[in-house]
């Protein structure tokens, strides 16, 4: 179907799957803001989820204090990088030629997440459950049966690349829709960007780390 005859359904939570581009030229119309902050909140809340997960498999957090923890503080992280990251998108967008303003950048990191969480809902439900059945009975359970749900566990976590993958796809396609740019400048102002972040997040870690040092 062509995207020009491409009608665009109240959450396009399927459509950006399937046709990315032609969802997103369609949100450029006019997509109620509400929608893309709820988007944002439920994208903040996939992030923190997986960086609680990691972190709890090395402390042996128990999965249901990690789903709380990003329950609570994953809307208010979501948001945050809602409109920074819009911002910055923009920013750094038109250094190589992009046109969009931060309100459709913002756009386009909320629904990039759609594959995100899918894979989350799909996969790390499963994943916790075979968690939660290891460590209750860990004790009790023959060898190969702690074997296999671990092994099931490393399977769902990795199968979740994919999911990762086809979300950096979309918000590629997204970045060019609304900048009106080739591949390279969507490329570059996501390289950009992210250099960016994480180079102001080593800086005030270092900031932190050299006052906790100066205070003791």
């Amino acid at each position: 179907m062509a995207a020009e005859t491409f009608k665009l359904r109240k959450s396009p939570w399927w459509t950006v799957f399937s046709r990315p581009r032609a969802t997103f030229e369609q949100m450029l119309e006019g997509y109620p803001e509400a929608y893309n902050v709820m988007m944002a909140m439920a994208a903040g809340f996939a992030i923190l989820l997986q960086y609680l997960f990691n972190r709890g498999l090395s402390h042996h957090d128990l999965p249901g204090a990690i789903y709380l923890e990003a329950f609570i503080m994953g809307p208010i992280f979501g948001l945050l990088c809602y409109f920074l990251v819009g911002w910055l998108f923009a920013v750094v967008g038109r250094r190589f030629g992009g046109v969009g303003t931060p309100a459709q950048n913002r756009m386009v990191w909320a629904w990039c997440f759609v594959p995100y969480i899918t894979g989350m809902i799909v996969l790390w439900t499963p994943m916790t459950l075979a968690a939660i059945v290891r460590a209750q009975f860990i004790y009790s359970l023959p060898d190969w049966a702690k074997h296999g749900l671990l092994n099931l566990e490393v399977f769902f976590y990795y199968a979740f690349i994919p999911f990762w993958c086809w979300a950096l796809y979309v918000m590629l396609i997204g970045l060019m829709v609304v900048n009106k740019y080739t591949w390279r400048g969507a490329i570059l102002t996501t390289a950009f960007s992210y250099v960016l972040v994480y180079a102001f997040y080593w800086l005030c870690f270092m900031v932190f780390h050299l006052i906790g040092m100066m205070l003791t």
